[in-house]
């Protein structure tokens, strides 16, 4: 066997491997814990889209001022 048929073999079975580990990664369900998070950010979204129709939307504070991380 060539040099470039080894190589060229090499990534076929490279590329198969990482086609089987990204199609069972896409397959798993998103953790409760993510789409705990996207529902909170879509409610303050909506709220926020509420109070700046009536009132100055109020300054949030950083991500580095938050102790809950």
């Amino acid at each position: 066997m060539t040099h470039n048929a080894k190589r060229s073999r090499l990534q076929s079975e490279i590329d198969d491997n990482l086609r089987k580990a990204f199609d069972e990664v896409v397959k798993q369900d998103v953790p409760d814990r993510f789409l705990n998070l996207l529902d909170q950010l879509r409610a303050q979204e909506t709220a926020q889209s509420g109070e700046t129709q009536t009132r100055s939307p109020v300054p949030q504070p950083a991500h580095g001022d938050d102790d809950h991380a």
